[in-house]
Formats: structure tokens, C-alpha cells, sequence
């Protein structure tokens, strides 16, 4: 991008003469924009703006967002010291209880309400319920197996590491 300097070209915006520079834009086919002294830093306000409201947004996001239970985070710190082997043969006994915690722990984070609870059912091949599912995850926030994501209702997370990763 790259100003010029406009003689008898008035403001796209406010139709202003004085102080009007044309924005070339270099970059595919968008037209030049003869733009005033204050019509230009109202533009920069506007991007400075946006530019703040993206970078709050990333630093947002960038947030731990996960809701650790005191439970949770002595299962976390005892799978430190666990293969995975012995911690599914201690934690992880049940088959339905088995499968939502790797599928969770397979994603590290995902949601499930709807598709995530019903792709369960279908890896228990219709031997389990949405309900029965949804009353397990339950079960294994509880243990602290399982933990739920800040702000996002329905997520859940398992980002556990194991003695053998």
C-alpha cells in the first residue's frame, strides 16, 4: 500500500478537497481511495480498533479454559507415574466408561453433546444409550477422569500424560 498525493481529487467519503491523498492499494483489483486528513484517521482508528479487538480475542483464547477438579488433578498427577496399561486396568475397567475416556483423551478436547455423545453410542455398536452416556460422562467428572472446558458448554477434556509416553 503506498499514498499519493491527489491534486483536485476530493474525499470518497466526505467529498473534502483539502488534504486528500489517494491509498494505493498494490494488491489485486481493488481501486485507489482518495481519502481526507481526518477521514483517513478515523480508517486508522477503525483498524487500530479491530486490530485491539483480534488481539484480545487471541489472548482470550489463549487462556487455559479448562476446569480442573481437585479430583481431576490428583488422577493427572497419579497418571504421571501409571503406563496407560495399568491405568485403564485401574480406572478404566468398565467397557462404556473405557470407551468415552478415550474418546476424549483421543482428542484432548471435544464436545459432547449431540454428535460426540451419539458417535459412542455407535463405537458401543447400539449397546448403550445417549443417555447412558451422557450419565457416564457424569460419572467421570465426578472421578476426575474427565474434566469440563470453560465456556464451552457440552466440552469436555482428558489430557492426561502417562509414565510411558
Amino acid at each position: 500500500m503506498r499514498l499519493l498525493e491527489g491534486r483536485a481529487v476530493f474525499c470518497a467519503l466526505c467529498g473534502e478537497e483539502n488534504g486528500v491523498r489517494v491509498i494505493d492499494w498494490e494488491k489485486g483489483k481493488l481501486p485507489a481511495l482518495p481519502l481526507c486528513t481526518r477521514c483517513r484517521a478515523r480508517l486508522l482508528a477503525a483498524l487500530a480498533a479491530t486490530a485491539a479487538e483480534e488481539a484480545e480475542t487471541l489472548e482470550s483464547a489463549s487462556v487455559a479454559t479448562t476446569v480442573r477438579t481437585e479430583a481431576s488433578e490428583k488422577i493427572a498427577a497419579e497418571a504421571r507415574t501409571m503406563t496407560e496399561e495399568a491405568f485403564e486396568a485401574k480406572y478404566l475397567g468398565d467397557t462404556l466408561d473405557r470407551v468415552i475416556f478415550e474418546y476424549i483423551h483421543g482428542y484432548g478436547e471435544t464436545d459432547m453433546s449431540g454428535e460426540g455423545s451419539a458417535m459412542v453410542v455407535l463405537m458401543m455398536d447400539g449397546t448403550s444409550s445417549e443417555q447412558e452416556v451422557s450419565d457416564r460422562l457424569l460419572s467421570l467428572v465426578e472421578r476426575g477422569l474427565i474434566y469440563p472446558i470453560a465456556g464451552k458448554a457440552g466440552w469436555y477434556g482428558a489430557e492426561l500424560a502417562f509414565a510411558d509416553d
